[in-house]
This record gives C-alpha cells, sequence and structure tokens, in this order.
C-alpha cells in the first residue's frame, strides 16, 4: 500500500516525464547542438593552454571518432574532436531539429525509400575510401555527412512528434505510446490513492 508521500513522488514523477515528453524535439536539438559545439570547443581548448580539459573531451569523443587529422578539421591550428563526417552530421542534424520545429506540425516523415537514397552517396563515399578505389576529401565529407543527416531528421522526427509530442487534438483518434503510458501512470496513480484511502 503506497503512502501519500509514494502517491506525491509519483505524480512529481509523472509531471516531470509528461514535460519531458512535450519538450522531446528542443531536448533532441540541445544534445545535439552541445555535441557539436563540444568538438569545436575542444581544439579552442587546446590552443589556450587548457591542454587537460582538451584531452578529457578528446577522450569522451573517442568512441564516437577515431578523431584522424588528415579527415579533421581544424581550428586555432588544432584538430576539432569529430572528424569532417561526424562534424557534417550533427551540423545537419542541428539544422534540421531547428528547421523541424518550424514545421512540425506540418511535414510528413520522408519515406524509407527517400532516406535509403540519401544515405547512399554517404556509403558510396565511406566504402569507395575504405577499400581504396579513391580518396575522399572534406567536400564529399561534409556534404554527404549533411544530406544524410537532414534525411533523417525528415525521416524519423515526424514519428517522434507524432508519438512524444502534444496528444492528438481529435477525439476518437488512437492514443500514442506517450499517451498510453501517461495513461497507464494515472491510473497506476488513482489505484494507489485509492487503496491509501481504505
Amino acid at each position: 500500500m503506497a503512502t501519500p508521500r509514494q502517491a506525491r513522488v509519483a505524480g512529481r514523477i509523472d509531471a516531470v516525464m509528461r514535460t519531458l515528453l512535450r519538450h522531446w524535439l528542443a531536448g533532441v536539438n540541445v544534445l545535439n547542438g552541445l555535441t557539436l559545439a563540444g568538438a569545436a570547443l575542444t581544439p579552442w581548448l587546446q590552443a589556450r593552454g587548457w591542454t587537460p580539459l582538451a584531452t578529457l573531451l578528446y577522450l569522451a569523443y573517442r568512441p564516437l571518432c577515431p578523431q584522424r587529422p588528415d579527415h579533421s578539421y581544424f581550428i586555432a591550428g588544432h584538430k576539432m574532436a569529430f572528424e569532417q563526417r561526424e562534424t557534417a552530421i550533427y551540423l545537419g542534424l542541428t539544422l534540421g531539429g531547428l528547421l523541424f520545429a518550424l514545421v512540425r506540425r506540418r511535414v510528413r516523415p520522408l519515406d524509407r525509400r527517400g532516406l535509403a537514397l540519401a544515405a547512399l552517396p554517404l556509403l558510396v563515399d565511406v566504402l569507395s575510401q575504405t577499400v581504396g578505389l579513391r580518396e575522399s576529401d572534406w567536400r564529399w565529407r561534409t556534404a554527404t555527412g549533411i544530406l544524410f543527416a537532414l534525411a533523417l531528421v525528415w525521416w524519423a522526427f515526424p514519428y517522434l512528434e507524432r508519438d512524444l509530442g502534444a496528444p492528438s487534438p481529435r477525439p476518437g483518434v488512437r492514443r500514442t505510446p506517450a499517451e498510453q503510458a501517461r495513461a497507464i501512470v494515472l491510473a497506476n496513480q488513482a489505484a494507489t490513492l485509492n487503496q491509501g484511502e481504505q
């Protein structure tokens, strides 16, 4: 049997979860923007003599990117913590997310074939370079990374908006998973309060 204090805590957790779900796009945009900014901040810190902090950031980014100097942009004479393609992908995700915020309720998702078509140049660039058929350059890495990221946003974000965004305004429409989860939490809270009153 739950106590009134436990019911209050459950209510607060539910309120936080509803807020996070309602503002999912802001959270994703901030996360992508901060990830990109951190990669650009690292060489600036290195150039200013903040080597321990820059080293820590390089290590933090290492699982996301091999950080090869010949594939990286340089700022103030030091390489970024992301290579050119990863920089372009995070730039595309950030810009795409900001653009999606302007049209979020009016845009339909990109079809899977469109996503595959947008990913094809990136795949060809990576594979042809990997097997030694050609050497890629910063222009190809940047263009294919941005193209893929923008297509990924166009494909995924409308679905995320549908499932995590604001509840559907029309009655009789099937509830999203997020709405179903809210309903379950509210039903559990009501049951807990009823048990506590008995």
